[in-house]
């Protein structure tokens, strides 16, 4: 699911509100869709403040009956608290996001991707879903050539889905 850094810069707390608001998006049209009725969903992230950030937009988006039906098959949470868990549907908030142009290689890829380069927590956060993983980010940012060497799984997931699966602008 792109969310270009033209839409929203991510925050020096490590959010994006913009991302959190495209997975509130889809995620009411499927929670309650009758393809989704019976499903369980996963928001991961690697921040907590995107966390908080994704919690205050569920409070703001849906009712007080909406959301006692929607916490019995949903989870938000940092990647670190999702380990040993699965769900159908899993959203990976990734979070980190630059104007391309301002990519160097002075910048070492910590201050690039953060979080994103331990490959334990990548694992993680991409192997919770059982049915489908959607990841949300900045396309462009993750098919430059930093990420294809920084974080080489996620410029992969991205190549994938743009041939075999779906990427959803």
């Amino acid at each position: 699911l792109d969310v270009p850094n033209k839409e929203c810069k991510e925050q020096s707390a490590w959010s994006r509100k913009c991302e959190a608001q495209r997975i509130i998006e889809y995620l009411k049209k499927w929670i309650f869709s009758e393809e989704g009725k019976n499903l369980s969903f996963g928001i991961i992230t690697f921040y907590r403040n995107q966390v908080e950030t994704i919690e205050s937009l569920i409070n703001i988006e849906f009712s007080k009956e909406q959301k006692d039906i929607i916490y019995k098959r949903l989870k938000v949470g940092t990647v670190d608290s999702f380990q040993g868990m699965e769900f159908d549907i899993v959203f990976l908030s990734v979070v980190r996001s630059r104007d391309t142009k301002t990519i160097n290689d002075n910048l070492k890829d910590y201050n690039l991707f953060g979080f994103l380069i331990s490959k334990n927590r990548l694992c993680v956060s991409m192997s919770r879903q059982k049915k489908s993983l959607i990841v949300v980010g900045d396309k462009k940012f993750f098919e430059s050539d930093r990420a294809k060497t920084d974080v080489e799984e996620l410029y992969n997931f991205l190549q994938l889905c743009k041939h075999e699966g779906k990427v959803i602008e």
